[in-house]
Parts: structure tokens; C-alpha cells; sequence
């Protein structure tokens, strides 16, 4: 996660905790069976809240588009219990400026995201296929290791990817001074 999406992250979040909180603060002035029916849908948002969260940590789209839709339903929530119930006050006001608020972080994300999951993945498809040579002669062995091996073996499979290099014969892996693995005959 870098800078500008640690920083919306957190932005998003903390809009999102103002809202709530004057949610439930505007909630409990209600009664009967409509305090009951707006608990109920406070934990809906709840948990909307966890699984929208998790999906902008791990950068996902998703996650700003169920952001948006949450927002959205808090502040629908929130204008039906002023014209129902004609509440107003300063807890209301700011719950109402946080939910505008965080609609329009959440819309702005979602129109203006640097890279898509899928781009996300083309470009990790694209790192692979240059990584790793689809030749059956190839050897594989560590930037900073000593040996070379052969791509089955058990410590060729722990060298990290970025830290791959990919030969092509036993020529090449003797001239840059890897020795042979006993894996290699």
C-alpha cells in the first residue's frame, strides 16, 4: 500500500468512524420497533464496513465500491429519520457532513484508481514468463548464492523469485562462477 492509498485508507476510515458514531447517537433517540428495525441495520452496516475495510487494505476495487454503497445507505438512513421523525441537532449535522464526505472519497477512489486488479495481474503473469524460460536444459540458481541447480530440485524451489537467476547451460552457469548442485549430473 503506497502513500496516497495509506492516506485515503485512513482518511476513509476515520470519516467512517465520525459517521457512525453519529448514527448510532441519532439512532438511540428513536423507539419501539423502529429502534429496533434501524440496530438491526447498524449491524448490516457493520459488517459491510469490515468486509469493504479489507478489501481497500489489500487494494482491491471492490472495496471503494461497497464503500460508496455504504455510505450511500447511511446517508439515505439518515435523511429518512430526519424527514420522518424531524431530528436535527449538531450530532446529526456532522453525521451528515461525514457520510457526504466519505461518498465523495469513496466515489473519487473508485474513478481514479492507478492500476485494476486486473492490470494487477497481467503484469505479475508477464514477470513470470520473463523469469522463468520454458526450456527443459535451463538452470536455475540464487544472485547471491554459489551453486546452480536444476529447476526440480528441493533448493532451487526455495530461492525467492526476485532473487532467480535463469541459465541456460552448464557453460554459461560455469562462466558467471556458480559450481553445479548435486542435483545437476
Amino acid at each position: 500500500m503506497d502513500n496516497k492509498n495509506k492516506s485515503s485508507f485512513l482518511a476513509v476510515n476515520f470519516i467512517l468512524l465520525v459517521g457512525l458514531i453519529g448514527l448510532i447517537l441519532i439512532i438511540f433517540d428513536l423507539n419501539g420497533t423502529v429502534l429496533f428495525a434501524h440496530l438491526i441495520f447498524f449491524v448490516l452496516l457493520i459488517i459491510l464496513s469490515f468486509i469493504s475495510i479489507s478489501g481497500i487494505y489489500y487494494n482491491m476495487k471492490w472495496g471503494w465500491l461497497i464503500m460508496t454503497l455504504l455510505f450511500a445507505m447511511i446517508l439515505v438512513d439518515e435523511l429518512f429519520i430526519y424527514l420522518l421523525y424531524k431530528l436535527f441537532g449538531t450530532v446529526f449535522l456532522i453525521s451528515i457532513l461525514s457520510s457526504i464526505v466519505g461518498l465523495i472519497v469513496s466515489l473519487v477512489n473508485i474513478k481514479y484508481r492507478p492500476q485494476t486488479e486486473k492490470t494487477q495481474l497481467e503484469s505479475v503473469e508477464s514477470i513470470e514468463k520473463v523469469e522463468k524460460p520454458s526450456q527443459k536444459s535451463d538452470y536455475i540458481a540464487g544472485k547471491t548464492g554459489k551453486s546452480y541447480h536444476l529447476p526440480d530440485c528441493r533448493f532451487a524451489k526455495n530461492i525467492d523469485k526476485s532473487n532467480q537467476v535463469w541459465l541456460s547451460d552448464k557453460e554459461s552457469a560455469n562462466s558467471k562462477g556458480y559450481k553445479p548442485h548435486s542435483c545437476v549430473k
